[in-house]
């Protein structure tokens, strides 16, 4: 299983346990066409609309530009995750992340965790 899909799959996980919304990719694409390859996305999330969840690569360690865009374009918060760090399920790690991203949805929408 590649790094990407263990990450998905961390995260499908992390949804179960902890009552989010946890959307795996559609395709998405650059303006040329090009499939931009992303973790996923949670409503609510990090803005109204959610947040689109990408991934920094080895050195320079940095995000998709590509992805970010297209977020902004979409009214969503990114933010891109390292792959390794999320490969595997840890409750503390995966609440740390969703807290720092901030609930936007309404109170009946809110994970019981986060309330």
């Amino acid at each position: 299983m590649t790094p990407l899909l263990r990450s998905q799959a961390a995260w499908n996980e992390a949804s179960k346990h902890l009552h989010f919304t946890f959307d795996f990719p559609r395709t998405l694409k650059d303006d040329l066409g090009r499939e931009i390859p992303y973790v996923g996305s949670i409503p609510y999330f990090g803005s109204p609309k959610g947040v689109m969840i990408g991934f920094i690569c080895d050195p320079p360690y940095i995000g998709n530009r590509q992805l970010a865009s297209k977020a902004i374009l979409m009214g969503m918060y990114f933010s891109f995750i390292n792959l390794d760090v999320y490969a595997h399920y840890n409750e503390d790690i995966f609440k740390e992340c969703l807290t720092d991203w901030g609930f936007f949805g309404s109170k009946t929408e809110c994970p019981p965790w986060l309330i």
